[in-house]
């Protein structure tokens, strides 16, 4: 896709485009509201919502779809909207990373953005472009996070940078709630051998776990001189929670969960952690002592939905309520407003 643009400025429906229309009116049958979710719960006196979503768009028809999602997130208060990263497939193109950051700069509320393995570390595949990876990392980094601690979307936030070299890891404080974004990404965390790797692919994946780990920590030691009543962790890769140390499937994930597991233990508080990669929505509790093997029961894991089953999560925050986090999913299927604006109507 050249640019991002609102439906109203795309072409009008022409008559070649029938037969397309009509095959899409077979996969709209069961999802013609648009939308399926839990319904909207009210959020209670003293708590607050914020959204999140990840591994959408790739191309294509994702991107009408994820346009009505930021509608949706657009007409719902939230404090602030949190993308898990894979913002796109392919290719990893200078044009393709504008226009995604033209897209989530028409969301009203504030944006975070943790990145994502297609965006950085996999464009390295013919497909994708055959770029260096490091390269794409230090561009990604150029258009999103030009100003240190600054958010993306329709209004600012105020948070607390990494900085460095690290710009993208994040935190803030909220009614009592401390919140991190991590940059932990797919393909075994930016690990995956692929033609071309090189030992500064190597270095880089090592400091860049190091400086999660070090924010990791420094997030629960935050929470701790607070006295936060809960931590909400956002990075993008899904780590293979239901494997046993040492398992190859944890590889470059393996100190970090070690890290995560050791600091929620001593924590004791609610912690959640929310992030995509894998596609499917999940709400679990996978996480296990480093110490004697137990689930840890205070560690929420809320895996987002991505492509092809675009939508969004809105995740309630009661900071005073004994389970603070309450996750209610949006699914945007191809309901009568896709296809009225397929047609070129409003």
């Amino acid at each position: 896709m050249s640019d991002f643009q609102p439906a109203s400025a795309r072409p009008k429906f022409a008559f070649e485009d029938l037969a397309r229309a009509i095959a899409f009116l077979l996969l709209a049958v069961g999802t013609l509201a648009g939308c399926v979710g839990d319904g909207n719960k009210s959020v209670p006196d003293g708590a607050f919502a914020f959204a999140a979503f990840g591994d959408e768009p790739y191309f294509g028809d994702d991107m009408m779809r994820v346009e009505h999602a930021i509608e949706e997130m657009n007409a719902t208060s939230l404090e602030w909207v949190i993308h898990v990263g894979d913002i796109l497939w392919y290719p990893c193109s200078d044009e393709v990373l504008r226009s995604r950051h033209k897209m989530l700069g028409t969301i009203r509320h504030p944006v975070l953005f943790s990145p994502g393995d297609n965006d950085w570390t996999d464009c390295h595949g013919r497909r994708e472009g055959g770029y260096a990876p490091l390269e794409r990392l230090q561009f990604l980094r150029k258009i999103f996070f030009p100003t240190p601690g600054h958010a993306l979307g329709g209004r600012s936030l105020s948070t607390q940078t990494q900085g460095g070299e690290f710009p993208e890891n994040l935190r803030w404080i909220f009614r009592d709630v401390v919140f991190a974004t991590l940059h932990v990404v797919g393909s075994y965390n930016a690990r995956n051998p692929f033609p071309g790797r090189t030992e500064a692919d190597d270095a880089e994946a090592d400091r860049r776990q190091a400086a999660v780990i070090e924010w990791l920590e420094g997030t629960f030691a935050l929470a701790r001189e607070h006295d936060a009543r809960a931590i909400v962790l956002a990075w993008h890769a899904a780590p293979v929670f239901g494997k046993k140390p040492g398992d190859p499937w944890r590889s470059g994930f393996e100190e970090i969960l070690a890290a995560l597991g050791t600091q929620v233990a001593r924590w004791g508080r609610p912690v959640l952690l929310v992030h995509g990669d894998d596609h499917d929505y999940v709400v679990d509790h996978p996480l296990r002592d480093q110490r004697d093997g137990r689930l840890l029961d205070n560690f929420t894991r809320v895996e987002v939905m991505g492509m092809p089953r675009i939508g969004w999560v809105r995740i309630i925050v009661d900071p005073d309520a004994a389970e603070p986090f309450s996750v209610e999913p949006h699914y945007v299927g191809r309901g009568w407003w896709y296809f009225r604006r397929l047609f070129g109507g409003d």
